[in-house]
């Protein structure tokens, strides 16, 4: 039999024998002795009977010998003479300490009965996400921890009935890392596979054809106990991840909306995740906070901003990036809603927050995104919808009538335009995520959602100096987004961003130049910049037809819409690579789609 280390239970299965590693033979104790340089990558096993080594990792994939060392027992596990573990040259890497034991194990690892060391290992690697090494038809155990030992069947009922403490004396693994020097290397081929990705992304099926619940069955129920190789996640991110991906930035994508995309903002990202700031305030890293403040700016006078909006040296009002559109609205209708339940209170101390509330009224256009009314909803008061004009657009007369008409009967109207908000991560070059919101009045923010814990106060934050922006926002942390727009800003300029989106609104002109020619199709909405709304002329069920064909052939993916009660059909110029000649292929690619349809109709 053999034992474990200190404090462990015994196998009790029987001897341990001889074992065959691959085509190597040998048995034998390996003991704490201190390796010599000579020995390169061996590694010695804290226990000491036989049955039991270590093996680097990869060890099943060249051979290995177990040679007799002479010298003295140099440890206080010795009880013979120690065994030297020699490794042929592979790529360093870190050691897997592994136990040999003859005796069956449980049904996660049986034996391959004579099967190559190697094939076995790489075959059960795969389907338990761990280097199980095989032998002579026996396993040889992971060594998990100086808590578990081994893995045999009578040796796992009597540590499970008699658990022993962690032998504070055993030598502990260290946790396998990626240094500096791999990260260089890591990093090197992982921009290689960005760039390969976003170079061939126009061969990929731009809508993946997947059913829900594809990946679980893919990968294991629970993490991997030991580390998995960098290579394996590259291969599976190809074999698992890549079939169920949605290639948004595929010029063959037309839906939803453009989701930006740039080599500058990807290296400002990687900049970004290194800093890793959590930027809540302006002592938690100066230079998070300031050049957000400053980029905010910049961006402000390239839309022409009324200076209110702006920060400057000593301005009311500024910029904040937020996550989304959608917080942007709700943080300003929050905003609104402390503001005036405040005032009211000051004019009339009786009046309680709910009298308030049940009174308050906000607007929209009855064309308004979802997240509108979902702010709302969650900030707990009525939403009108303004109706639209023929154009769709909200007219200021409409809203006017609606404010008298609810102000006569008691109403508070309190959601007005003091914001501004729009999102750089759709057109503007910068990656999600990346929302910018001006308002003109800082302190209409601070004053709805700053609180001051202890813990966050600092010897600058009532200077009048700087921004804290954990009070512009409902998060406390936020990270150092401000770079990607500063990256972007600089390495495109103004120009090139003003030429990128023109050429997008370009595109869409071309579109619906294309639609008009054909009379079986019509245009539902005036194009101004990037999308076009088109339908198939008919009923709104021809044209869900039409959408279930066009994204069943994965060749395009589009999206649609309701203008009214017609079902209409959205085209969004949206990838960063997009040319003519992909919206001339996708028209084709309709107009047939369509003749096959309006066929299919006449049998």
């Amino acid at each position: 039999m053999h034992r474990g280390s200190p404090g462990q239970p015994p196998c009790t299965a029987g001897p341990c024998r001889p074992l065959t590693l691959g085509r190597e033979k040998g048995a034998g104790v390996v003991f704490p002795a201190q390796p010599s340089a000579a020995q390169g990558r061996a590694r010695l096993c804290p226990l000491r009977e036989p049955g039991s080594l270590w093996l680097p990792r990869g060890g099943p994939e060249s051979p290995q010998e177990i040679r007799p060392q002479p010298g003295p027992r140099t440890g206080p596990w010795d009880t013979g003479p120690p065994f030297l573990v020699r490794s042929h040259p592979r790529p360093a890497g870190p050691a897997d300490p592994v136990l040999l034991c003859p005796h069956p194990p449980r049904p996660v690892g049986w034996g391959a009965g004579g099967r190559e060391v190697g094939d076995a290992a790489r075959e059960v690697g795969r389907a338990s996400r761990s280097d199980w090494l095989w032998g002579g038809g026996h396993c040889l155990h992971k060594w998990l921890s100086s808590s578990v030992p081994f893995n045999c069947r009578r040796g796992e009922k009597e540590r499970r009935q008699n658990p022993a403490p962690r032998a504070a004396s055993l030598p502990r693994r260290s946790p396998v890392t990626m240094n500096a020097d791999e990260f260089r290397r890591r990093g090197k081929e992982m921009v290689d596979y960005v760039a390969d990705y976003l170079e061939g992304i126009e061969a990929r099926q731009v809508y993946p054809d997947v059913e829900p619940g594809y990946l679980r069955p893919l990968i294991p129920p629970t993490a991997p106990q030991e580390p998995d190789t960098f290579e394996d996640i590259i291969n599976d991110v190809e074999k698992i991840i890549m079939p169920g991906v949605t290639h948004w930035h595929s010029p063959y994508f037309f839906a939803y909306f453009p989701t930006a995309s740039s080599y500058p903002a990807m290296l400002a990202d990687m900049l970004c995740g290194a800093i890793g700031c959590i930027g809540f305030s302006w002592a938690a890293s100066p230079a998070c906070t300031e050049l957000e403040t400053v980029m905010m700016d910049w961006l402000g006078r390239m839309l022409q901003l009324p200076e209110a909006f702006l920060a400057g040296e000593a301005g009311e009002g500024g910029g904040v990036i937020q996550g989304s559109a959608s917080e942007a609205t709700l943080v300003a209708l929050l905003a609104a809603r402390t503001k005036v339940t405040r005032r009211l209170q000051t004019t009339s101390p009786g009046l309680t927050q709910a009298a308030v509330m049940e009174k308050l009224v906000a607007y929209t256009s009855d064309q308004a995104h979802s997240s509108v009314e979902r702010a709302g909803l969650i900030g707990g008061v009525k939403l009108k919808a303004i109706p639209s004009d023929g154009k769709f657009a909200l007219r200021a007369s409409a809203l006017q009538e609606a404010l008298e008409r609810d102000k006569a009967a008691g109403l508070i109207p309190f959601f007005f335009a003091d914001s501004f908000n729009f999102n750089p991560h759709k057109w503007l070059l910068v990656n999600f995520d990346c929302s910018a919101m001006w308002v003109k009045k800082r302190t209409d923010l601070t004053g709805a959602f700053k609180l001051d814990p202890v813990y966050l106060k600092h010897s600058h934050q009532d200077s009048g100096l700087i921004t804290d922006y954990r009070h512009w926002q409902l998060p406390l942390g936020r990270r150092f987004r401000s770079l990607k727009m500063w990256f972007v800003f600089r390495l495109y300029g103004v120009t090139g961003l003003q030429a990128y989106i023109r050429k997008h609104v370009q595109l869409s002109h071309e579109f619906e130049f294309l639609v008009r020619q054909d009379p079986r199709f019509e245009i539902c909405a005036e194009v101004t910049l990037g999308l076009v709304c088109f339908r198939l002329k008919g009923p709104n069920s021809r044209n869900e037809a039409l959408l279930e064909r066009i994204n069943s052939a994965r060749k395009i993916h589009l999206v649609p819409c309701h203008l009214r009660d017609q079902f209409v059909l959205r085209f969004a110029i949206c990838s960063r690579t997009v040319e003519s000649a992909h919206v001339r292929l996708a028209w084709e690619h309709i107009r047939g789609l369509a003749a096959e349809l309006l066929g299919a109709e006449k049998e």
